[in-house]
């Protein structure tokens, strides 16, 4: 294992929030995707959705070392399994 890391936010959070999948590409960068219904999840400038609209699910990419985010977004109204797709 190269790091580890936390990735959510501080509000709301349930137990239901999960982590759906986790890709890593040649460069070591880390994809995830899953569901939120924290009111802070982590979000990058510029991006999709950077404000909790109700429960959905998120994609974000960390740096290859895990110090940051690389983007970040939360996606409304598709379920976990397309975001799945999208990582592949």
């Amino acid at each position: 294992m190269d790091y580890s890391t936390f990735l959510g936010g501080t509000k709301g959070e349930y137990p239901t929030n999960n982590i759906s999948a986790i890709e890593v590409d040649n460069n070591k960068y880390a994809y995830v995707t899953g569901r939120t219904t924290t009111t802070d999840f982590p979000t990058t400038k510029g991006s999709y959705v950077d404000t909790y609209k109700g429960s959905g699910g998120f994609i974000t990419k960390i740096n290859n070392d895990g110090s940051g985010l690389v983007f970040s977004t939360i996606i409304t109204g598709v379920s976990l399994w397309i975001l799945q797709l999208m990582l592949r």
